[in-house]
């Protein structure tokens, strides 16, 4: 790609070194300044003949010795380490000679000339709340009770209850009993609701029977 006016580093391909003008009409080129050394700009191959170029800048020297942050490392880094001879950083995957990839290039750390600094911290994985002693009533019980804490649209908390929203969409027999069992479900695995001699597999098979016996109704199944 050739400016027309200078452009900034952040526009130069990963393999370009230097900045360079034409001595004719003032152009820029970003090259890796190699006498006619092909290079592919993005929609075909140019040559530059250095001989009509005036090199204008090489490319900034990135600070690698200052220990980096981790926002900065890709995703597949699971170490920072220092070189012992030079002392610039890197990430890593921790695996001997494996190539990875720095803002520029590809390279291959091996690790007996560098010291892991410190490794990744895993995101903390919240523990399943305690299960609360199972509820066994005819009546309105807490786990058809669940506390929103970050509404979509309200501007605070509130409580829903299963039943409300059964009877404000007017849900048929067989909606209602799915919806029931999917909430008691998810509310046994995520909040430790439980209701007395209700099981995962138990509930699966309801919702089967009466998703098929919607299906019937509605004249999917016959």
């Amino acid at each position: 790609m050739r400016y027309y006016s200078k452009p900034s580093w952040e526009l130069a391909p990963k393999w370009a070194t230097q900045l360079y003008k034409n001595i004719s009409d003032g152009r820029y080129v970003f090259s890796d300044g190699k006498r006619a050394t092909p290079r592919s700009n993005g929609t075909g191959q140019f040559i530059i003949l250095l001989e009509m170029w005036n090199l204008v800048e090489e490319r900034p020297v990135e600070d690698t010795t200052t220990k980096p942050s981790w926002d900065l490392a890709p995703e597949w880094a699971t170490g920072l380490y220092r070189n012992k001879l030079n002392k610039v950083y890197a990430f890593s995957d921790g695996v001997l000679g494996t190539t990875c990839k720095d803002k520029y290039d590809t390279f291959t750390l091996r690790l007996q000339l560098w010291d892991l600094v410190e490794k990744r911290l895993q995101p903390s994985i919240p523990k399943p709340p305690e299960p609360k002693p199972a509820e066994n009533s005819g009546g309105s019980c807490d786990y058809y009770k669940v506390t929103i804490e970050s509404p979509t649209t309200s501007p605070t908390t509130y409580t829903a209850e299963c039943n409300d929203i059964i009877e404000v969409l007017n849900m048929t027999y067989a909606e209602a009993n799915m919806f029931k069992e999917i909430w008691r479900t998810a509310a046994a695995r995520t909040l430790g609701k439980l209701k007395a001699g209700h099981d995962t597999k138990r509930g699966a098979e309801k919702i089967i029977f009466f998703a098929e016996r919607h299906g019937v109704v509605n004249g999917i199944i016959r």
